[in-house]
C-alpha cells in the first residue's frame, strides 16, 4: 500500500484508482515461476497470469510489475548459475502473455539477510548481478538495490524479528522507493 499512496500523493486524482495484484509465495525458486507449456500447474507462473487477466476483467490495467525474488536462488548453486536465463525467460514469457505487452518491470535486488547466514551465501553476488544484467539487456526493466533501504545487518535494524524479512519502516520506504522509481522511469504513461 505504500507504493500507492506515493503514488497518488505524487500524481493526484488523475491517477484513478490503484490496485495491487499480490502473487508473492515465499522461499521459492525462479525455476518455480518460470512458464513450463508442458506442464502448466507445476509452476505458479499460470496462477500468476490468470491473476494478472483476472484483474483486467475488472476494468483494470496493469501497468508495472514489481519483482523482488531471488534469496532461495543464491542459496543453492545450481540455481544461481541459471538464474539470469530463468528471469529473462520469466520477464519475456509474461509480456508476451498478457496484454498490453508493454509492462515496465522493476526488479529490486536481493540483500544478504541474517536467516540466509544459515545457509551458503557466496552465490548472492551471481544472482545480484543476473539481476542488474536482465535490466540492462531486457527494455524497460530497471534494478534498485535493497541494499540502499535502511538496513543493517550487525544490528538487524529494518528487519522483523525473524531477522529475514523487513519490517514495517522499511517496507514503507520500499513502498515508496518503488513509486518514485515507476514515476521517474514510467509517469508518462498515467
Amino acid at each position: 500500500m505504500p507504493f500507492a499512496h506515493e503514488l497518488l500523493a505524487k500524481v493526484g486524482p488523475n491517477a484513478g484508482a490503484v490496485g495491487l495484484v499480490p502473487c508473492a509465495r515465499g522461499g521459492t525458486l525462479i525455476e518455480e515461476w518460470v512458464k513450463n507449456p508442458s506442464n502448466p500447474s507445476a509452476t505458479f507462473y499460470q496462477n500468476f497470469i490468470e491473476r494478472i487477466k483476472a484483474s483486467d476483467k475488472d476494468g483494470g490495467v496493469v501497468r508495472a510489475l514489481f519483482w523482488f525474488q531471488g534469496e532461495s536462488d543464491a542459496a543453492m548453486n545450481d540455481t544461481a548459475i541459471r538464474y539470469k536465463d530463468n528471469l529473462k525467460k520469466f520477464f519475456t514469457d509474461i509480456r508476451n502473455d498478457i496484454k498490453p505487452r508493454f509492462l515496465p518491470i522493476i526488479v529490486v535486488k536481493i540483500a544478504l539477510y541474517d536467516f540466509m547466514m544459515q545457509h551458503d551465501t557466496h552465490n548472492l553476488p551471481a544472482v545480484r548481478e543476473a539481476q542488474d544484467a536482465v535490466s540492462k539487456e531486457l527494455p524497460d526493466v530497471v534494478a534498485i538495490d535493497s541494499l540502499e533501504l535502511p538496513i543493517n545487518l550487525t544490528t538487524n535494524e529494518g528487519f522483523n524479528l525473524d531477522h529475514g524479512h523487513f519490517n514495517t519502516t522499511t517496507e514503507i520506504t520500499l513502498g515508496k522507493w518503488l513509486a518514485n522509481t515507476y514515476l521517474s522511469h514510467y509517469g508518462h504513461l498515467l
